[in-house]
């Protein structure tokens, strides 16, 4: 018997019912169904997240290299945040525990370097992650190049 022929022995009734179903009481998958990971990961008992959202926020790791914007990196680390909304688990909740996946090399071991459970709000994360990779010298040589007025020889 052919496939065509098997798909064509299907009670008319359940495929009414279920457009979805194979004829045999189970959903069609498609190929992409089969290749993507559908479990969750568990952070915490009150939490899971999916694992494609912490690929996502992976593809957009912040190295602590001299060339990397950390305001850039906090900004598309937030857009990220803001499209998941787990029910009964405040935003700060899903932002700390999201952001050692967006971190990687030097930042990495920077934020392993901090006792555990000692930054316990994001407002605290963000201050100290800036400070470390927009510190004041910074921000006092930004002033002093835009203030100083350019020489033209």
């Amino acid at each position: 018997m052919s496939t065509s022929q098997n798909l064509d022995s299907f009670p008319e009734e359940e495929m009414a019912e279920n457009p979805n179903s194979n004829g045999r009481g189970r959903e069609r998958r498609t190929l992409e169904d089969y290749v993507a990971f559908t479990g969750t990961i568990n952070f915490n008992s009150n939490m899971e997240m999916k694992p494609a959202l912490i690929h996502l926020v992976q593809s957009n790791q912040f190295n602590g290299l001299v060339h990397e914007n950390p305001y850039t990196h906090l900004a598309t680390f937030l857009k990220i945040c803001n499209t998941v909304k787990i029910h009964q688990v405040p935003n700060e909740a899903i932002r700390l525990s999201l952001f050692p996946f967006s971190l990687a090399g030097n930042a990495k071991v920077w934020l392993n370097s901090f006792p555990e459970n000692s930054l316990t709000s994001w407002e605290d994360v963000v201050a100290k992650f800036l400070s470390k990779y927009f510190p004041q010298s910074k921000i006092n040589k930004g002033k002093q190049e835009i203030s100083t007025p350019a020489r033209h020889g």
